[in-house]
């Protein structure tokens, strides 16, 4: 069996949320900033809209993530999660 038959990817799921507080555009780029240091790939946030979609490793608990950016002022919760 070769090396690259040996190697998993990680599992990913998708996820969107609702985002209150974000009132400048460094406000999207510190949410995208800290989505993709948590492993999001995909990051996407609308500022206008109020909210972020992302595909989070499922380590990541929806919840977890959501926790960690109301902490940085933006109030959030999970509108859905796509597995």
């Amino acid at each position: 069996m070769n090396e690259a038959a040996l190697l998993v990817e990680e599992p990913y799921q998708s996820v969107e949320l609702d985002m209150d507080g974000m009132t400048w555009e460094s406000c999207v780029t510190a949410v995208k900033s800290t989505i993709e240091q948590l492993g999001g790939k995909g990051v996407v946030v609308s500022l206008t809209e109020g909210k972020a979609k992302a595909t989070i490793p499922i380590a990541l608990k929806p919840e977890q993530l959501a926790q960690q950016l109301s902490e940085m002022g933006y109030v959030t919760c999970v509108l859905s999660v796509r597995r």
